[in-house]
């Protein structure tokens, strides 16, 4: 009897089906952290112009503007962090999509370099 990974291998409408679930969960994740990406460069913007207006007005030695700086460098931390994960995911993105063309057009598993990996049975 074939194992769960043998079959699922054997049945390329399966393997399609699943790397357009993998794409669609990938949209869904690359939107989630655009979203968040895009709430906290709202809240950088803020605290980047409210250093600006508090060194004009303050200079750049005061207390205000020092403590408005510390702000924005922490306001940056989750949008650079964002940044990194859309991208991240965006590449594991193209993998799937890259697999799905090529199942699309034809390909053999063995041509995308995938094998029946060595793993205990499933089934």
């Amino acid at each position: 009897m074939a194992s769960y990974i043998e079959t699922l291998f054997g049945d390329r409408d399966r393997i399609t089906s699943c790397l357009k679930t993998l794409i669609e969960q990938q949209e869904s994740t690359i939107a989630d952290l655009e979203r968040r990406r895009d709430a906290s460069m709202v809240l950088l913007d803020q605290h980047i112009m409210r250093t600006v207006l508090f060194r004009a007005k303050f200079g750049a030695g005061a207390t205000e503007s020092l403590s408005s700086e510390t702000s924005a460098e922490e306001a940056s931390k989750p949008v650079t962090d964002a940044v990194r994960r859309v991208e991240r995911e965006t590449q594991i993105m193209q993998v799937f999509r890259d697999a799905l063309e090529k199942i699309q057009s034809g390909a053999s598993l063995e041509d995308l370099g995938l094998a029946i990996p060595a793993m205990p049975d499933l089934g």
